[in-house]
């Protein structure tokens, strides 16, 4: 079994700083009027949009859960939290998780 390197708390901070940078980013961007719909398969809605300067393009998905907000939470609440003891089978997927709700949804 092969341990990962642990990260400094220089690595740490370097990383939530870039983290929320990203988000403040998809933040500032979700609403705009220039996603193009991709593709749709059943429920789920896929979108693209061209990110100026990059090669990359964003992507975000938009789908309906006919659940109660509180049921669905508390599936993804439920969701292991990724410690240096696991594997990295154990950690695949689950690396980052944010929920939010929109409010009135």
């Amino acid at each position: 079994m092969t341990t990962e390197p642990k990260l400094t708390p220089e690595e740490i901070a370097e990383y939530e700083s870039l983290s929320k940078e990203c988000l403040n980013t998809v933040l500032s961007v979700i609403d705009e009027k220039d996603w193009k719909e991709i593709k749709k398969v059943e429920d789920c809605i896929f979108y693209s949009r061209s990110v100026k300067g990059s090669s990359f393009s964003m992507v975000k998905s938009e789908t309906t859960i006919p659940l109660p907000f509180d049921t669905v939470a508390e599936s993804l609440y439920t969701c292991p939290d990724i410690t240096s003891d696991m594997t990295a089978e154990e950690r695949d997927g689950v690396i980052e998780r944010t929920l939010y709700r929109v409010c009135g949804d």
